[in-house]
């Protein structure tokens, strides 16, 4: 009788466990909108409102800011957009990690990881920590040499950065081999 007591009581508590993360996921995505809107607005009291007392951050330049410093910045800082995708969340205790990708239009484009830690203190979610890495696009890096056909086979050197390789095709065929370019 006991057992069956404790297995109602976790059908019961589960489902309500399940719906507590994933209102913990929402409020913490919840507060990392409201800094993309507040950036997008510098919107000072906002983001004074949502950063940890002990917030500290490195942009993808490598620039290391405290809060100070974060709130400084974006008196003057314009953004025309932030676009924000794949965004994941981890919730451990009173500490959330959001990870995604990130694109900011400003003068130029700056594609970006990044990495956000927040911090629950009083039944609300602080943003403690930052971390911001370009992200290199490949196509714009890639650099393809003239193709090349012998005895049927296509060879195609590519580039990308300081990597290479050379594809190996059959036209009309999906056959493909992929080898690295010889050091010569």
């Amino acid at each position: 009788m006991r057992s069956l007591v404790l297995i109602a009581a976790l059908t019961l508590v589960s489902p309500m466990l399940a719906f507590a993360q994933s209102g913990d996921e929402a409020a913490v995505l919840k507060v990392e909108e409201e800094l993309r809107v507040a950036e997008l607005a510098n919107d000072i009291d906002t983001l004074d409102r949502i950063s940890h007392p002990n917030y500290y951050a490195v942009n993808q330049n490598g620039n290391a800011r405290d809060k100070a410093q974060f709130l400084e910045l974006w008196k003057t800082f314009k953004v025309q957009s932030i676009v924000k995708e794949n965004l994941r969340v981890k919730i451990t205790d009173d500490t959330a990690v959001v990870t995604g990708d990130m694109t900011e239009h400003n003068a130029g484009i700056d594609r970006m990881l990044f990495t956000r830690v927040y911090r629950r203190e009083r039944n609300r979610w602080l943003l403690l920590a930052s971390m911001q890495a370009r992200r290199s696009s490949p196509m714009a890096e890639t650099i393809r040499a003239q193709s090349t056909t012998r005895g049927g086979l296509t060879l195609e050197e590519v580039r990308v950065g300081s990597s290479c390789v050379v594809v190996i095709s059959r036209p009309g065929s999906n056959d493909y081999s992929v080898t690295p370019c010889s050091t010569r």
